[in-house]
This record gives structure tokens, sequence and C-alpha cells, in this order.
């Protein structure tokens, strides 16, 4: 089973005790993924989707890929350690061709420490790392196998200070094609759409984890009736939960553990 599908049918079982959820059809593309028995016998057809981040996602990978060489390279130009950060969608085939001169530039300006768009004024050093490599930060530290370049996965970007990026993010799901479909062939008089917001959405990860979702009255788009947001805590196994009914307001969160996650 999807590790998805497990989540959402636990979180659904968890907040809504009685409810029954069960695997609807995950062979076919028009099917949506869970069905559910209210404890009234309503019967709710659920599609449970992600709103992350391509590209942070796939520039991760490209970090921790370990067939293309991993998050370490060996340095032979700068003399000490360092730690960096490229920025979502950096090429990092090339930062890790080039991160070591570019390293060794900065040090000859005597910095150990930076955050590129306050520093680069101060330093042309700084200044080429951001533009020509999307090296946002970075910082000396010392490395068990030295000299040493520690590339990290992207940083987070810009933080959105709006209480609604969760909400925001999760209709943006739900005005996707493909999730409406699935739930209008579903013929069910309720249709929730599930969507788990993943940690590379920052901005929506924080709304949901650390500030007060609006009173404003939502109205879904059709066919769906029902929205569950869900972003994992900082704490293992946790989960904050908002539902919001089409045409109310968002209901209180919930914070959920999934003993068996």
């Amino acid at each position: 089973m999807d590790d998805a599908l497990v989540t959402a049918k636990s979180i659904v079982e968890a907040c809504v005790p009685g409810a029954v959820a069960a695997i609807h059809d995950t062979g076919g593309t028009s099917q949506y993924d869970l069905h559910i028995t209210m404890p009234d016998g309503t019967e709710a057809a659920m599609e449970v989707t992600r709103a992350a981040d391509p590209v942070h996602l796939s520039t991760s990978h490209e970090v921790t890929n370990l067939a293309k060489g991993g998050q370490f390279i060996d340095a032979t130009k700068c003399r000490k350690d360092w730690y960096v950060i490229p920025v979502a969608g950096a090429r990092i085939k090339t930062i890790r061709s080039l991160v070591d001169e570019y390293l060794a530039a900065v040090e000859a300006d005597g910095v150990e420490r930076f955050f590129a768009y306050t520093d680069a004024p101060k330093y042309q050093s700084v200044k080429r790392i951001l533009v020509d490599l999307g090296i946002e930060a970075g910082w000396v530290q010392r490395w068990k196998r030295s000299p040493q370049i520690g590339i990290s996965v992207p940083g987070i970007g810009p933080i959105v200070s709006n209480s609604d990026a969760g909400l925001v993010a999760a209709l943006h799901e739900a005005s996707k094609t493909d999730n409406r479909r699935k739930l209008q062939l579903a013929g069910s008089l309720q249709r929730h759409l599930f969507v788990e917001i993943d940690h590379s959405r920052l901005d929506a990860w924080l709304a949901l984890n650390e500030r007060t979702l609006a009173e404003d009255v939502v109205l879904l788009p059709e066919p769906i009736t029902h929205l569950w947001i869900a972003a994992r805590t900082r704490t293992q196994s946790e989960y904050v939960i908002v539902r919001v009914e089409s045409g109310s307001s968002p209901e209180r969160p919930l914070r959920v553990t999934l003993s068996s996650m």
C-alpha cells in the first residue's frame, strides 16, 4: 500500500472515530484512492495527493545521488573545510566541478561564513559564487575526512509570512483537473480531497505548523465537498490536520500522532 494512502487512511480514522477508510482501487487512473464509511453510514470518496516543490525535490535528489558524487567532494584549492547551501534549481554538477575554486576566492577575502544575499555587495567572491554557482550560503565546518566540501540540499528559500499559505497550496491541488475528475466519477454524496503538505513547500508547512489560519469562508472547486490538509510536525509521527467543508470556515487544527508510522 502506498505510504501516502497509509497516512491518509490512518489520519481519517484517527480524526473521525468510528470511520473506516479502505483502499478503493489503485489499479485504474480514473479511480479515487480511498472509500470511507462514516460512523452514521454515509459513504465518501477520497482522493489523496501531495503538495510539493518539484524543483526543490529534484535538486535535493541531485545532491544526494551517490552515483553522481554525493554530498561531499575533496578540496584541493581552498584550505579549509566548508559546507555550502545551493538554491533550488542550481546545477549540482557545475557546483561539484567549480565550488573548490570559488571557495578559495572566498577564503582569500577573509570570509569564513556568508549569506550571499547580504554579503554579495561587500565581497565580489561571494557575489560570484551566488551568481555563477547558485550557492546562497556557506560556512567553515570541520569534516572527518579533511579537506572536504559538503553540499547541503537546497535551502528553504523565501519564507512567506502568510497564514493562509497552507490553504492556498491545498486549494491549488484542489483546482487540478485530475483530482477533480476522479471525484466527479465517484458519484458519492461526499467527495473529499486529502492534501499532504511536503516539507519542500516550506511556506505552506510553516503556515500549518506555526500560524493561525484565517477564518474566512472557503468555497471548494466542484465536485470537492471536503478538503483535508495535513503536514507532518517536528515531532516524529505527529501530523497537524486542518479540515474544510465547502461553504464553511476551516476547522480548528488537530494534532494527531500515528503510533504505527
